[in-house]
C-alpha cells in the first residue's frame, strides 16, 4: 500500500514540474473547450459515471446543458496534451439520458491515469471578485487506481469483513466473485501490496458528499481560497439509485432494508442504527460515523442547487504549494480516495491556472527523474483487467 501511495505521490510531482518554466494558463472563465474524451483503443480505459448536484448548475452551465468535465494527469491522453486545446477543465462527459435520471453522466477514461478530478466543466478564472470565478465548481483530487480497506471514509468496516470473506474463503485458493453480480470483475486480490482484497472504480458512479463539513479550502491557487467537494465511488443499481453494496440483493441482504412497489426503501421500516439524511439518502451509523449505504442523486441532491457558505478558515491544511509554474492548469491540493491512509499530495487544477514559484533547472530535472524512476518501478501493471 505504501508503495502505491508513494507513486501516485511521486506522479503528481513529476507531472507538476516536467512542464516548469511554461506560461500560467490564462484562459478566459467560461466553459471547456475539449470535446468528450475519444480513445484509440477503448480496451485500455475505464468507464466512470457522475453526478452531477445542483449546487454546481449556474445560468452559464445551463446554457450548456448542465455538463461535467474530467481532468487527469499521469496517464496516457491527458487533456494538457490535446492540440489546440486548453487543459483545465478537461474533457467534457457524456450525458447517459436515463430516463428519469437527469444528471448522470459517463466518460471514458485511460486504466493508467491515477488521478481524476470532476467538475461542472467550467473554468472560473483567477480573479475571486469576478462573479465567474464561484461558478466554477470541483471536487478533490481522487485516486482511482484502485482502493483497499482503510483508503475510504465511505466504506465500512464491516463492509471489507464482509467482502474478504468472499473473496478468501476456503483458504482464498479459490476465489469466486459472482456474487458481486455485475460488479464481479471489479474485485481482484491485491498481492502485491500485501493490501489484500481491492477494487477498481470501474463502471462505478462518483457521488459528491454535499456537507459543508466535508469539503476542502485550498488555499494554493488563491490565497482566498477555493471550495473542493469530496466524494466517493459507489455502486450503481439504475434510476439514480446508488449504493455501496455491488448488487441491490445485498443491500437488503446485509443493510436489513425493505423496499416498497416502487423499488424506493421503505423509510417507516429502517433497521436499528439506520437513518434519512437532508438528501433522502439511506445512512447507518457504525463506530460513531455515519456512511450512505442507499441513496438517490435525482431527489433533492439535484433539484436544491443552494451551495452552502464554506468558511474559509477551514483551509486544507495538506495543501503544498507547486514548485514551479505549469503550461496549463495544474495546482496542489490533496490526492485521496478518501481515509487517511491514501492521503498524498499531488497536483490539482483549481479555477484555471497554477501557484508560481522558484525552482532552478538542476532541481527539476532531479525532482523529475526520481519521479519517473520511482513511477517506472513502483506502478502496478493489472491494467489489463
Amino acid at each position: 500500500m505504501k508503495k502505491r501511495i508513494f507513486s501516485i505521490a511521486l506522479a503528481g510531482v513529476l507531472s507538476a514540474t516536467v512542464i516548469a518554466g511554461g506560461v500560467v494558463s490564462t484562459a478566459a472563465a467560461g466553459i471547456g473547450s475539449l470535446p468528450t474524451y475519444t480513445p484509440a483503443d477503448a480496451s485500455k480505459c475505464h468507464t466512470y459515471y457522475m453526478a452531477t448536484p445542483g449546487q454546481w448548475v449556474n445560468e452559464e452551465t445551463e446554457k450548456e446543458g448542465n455538463p461535467a468535465g474530467i481532468y487527469w494527469w499521469g496517464g496516457d491522453d491527458t487533456p494538457n496534451d490535446v492540440a489546440g486545446g486548453h487543459g483545465w477543465p478537461g474533457y467534457k462527459t457524456e450525458d447517459v439520458n436515463e430516463e428519469g435520471v437527469p444528471n448522470l453522466h459517463k466518460t471514458l477514461c485511460p486504466k493508467n491515469a491515477p488521478m481524476i478530478i470532476f467538475s461542472n466543466y467550467f473554468d472560473g478564472g483567477m480573479d475571486v471578485n469576478d462573479p465567474a470565478f464561484k461558478s466554477a465548481k470541483q471536487g478533490v483530487d481522487e485516486a482511482v487506481e484502485f482502493w483497499c480497506r482503510g483508503d475510504s471514509d465511505y466504506y465500512p468496516d464491516y463492509w471489507w469483513d464482509y467482502v474478504e470473506d468472499e473473496c478468501y474463503k476456503d483458504g482464498g485458493e479459490d476465489m469466486d466473485f459472482s456474487v458481486f453480480g455485475d460488479y464481479a470483475s471489479n474485485f481482484f486480490d491485491e498481492t502485491e501490496y500485501d493490501s489484500g482484497c481491492a477494487v477498481v472504480a470501474n463502471n462505478m458512479v462518483y457521488v459528491l458528499d454535499l456537507r459543508p463539513e466535508t469539503m476542502k479550502i485550498s488555499t494554493t491557487i488563491v490565497p482566498e481560497g477555493m471550495p473542493t467537494y469530496e466524494g466517493a465511488f459507489y455502486f450503481y443499481y439504475g434510476k439514480g439509485n446508488y449504493g455501496i453494496w455491488p448488487t441491490l440483493d445485498l443491500a437488503k441482504e446485509q443493510e436489513k432494508l425493505e423496499f416498497d412497489e416502487n423499488g424506493n426503501v421503505d423509510t417507516t421500516k429502517l433497521p436499528e442504527g439506520c437513518k434519512v439524511d437532508e438528501w433522502g439518502s439511506i445512512v447507518r451509523t457504525y463506530d460513531d460515523t455515519d456512511y450512505v449505504i442507499f441513496g438517490n442523486f435525482t431527489g433533492k441532491y439535484w433539484a436544491d442547487n443552494t451551495a452552502p457558505e464554506i468558511p474559509t478558515t477551514t483551509a486544507d491544511p495538506n495543501a503544498t504549494t507547486v514548485p514551479a509554474p505549469s503550461a496549463d492548469a495544474t495546482g496542489a491540493t490533496q490526492a485521496r480516495q478518501g481515509g487517511s491512509s491514501s492521503t498524498t499530495t499531488g497536483t490539482n487544477s483549481a479555477n484555471g491556472a497554477v501557484a508560481t514559484g522558484e525552482a532552478s533547472v538542476a532541481v527539476i530535472a532531479f525532482v523529475v527523474i526520481i519521479a519517473a524512476i520511482g513511477v517506472f518501478y513502483f506502478t502496478r501493471k493489472k491494467y489489463s483487467k
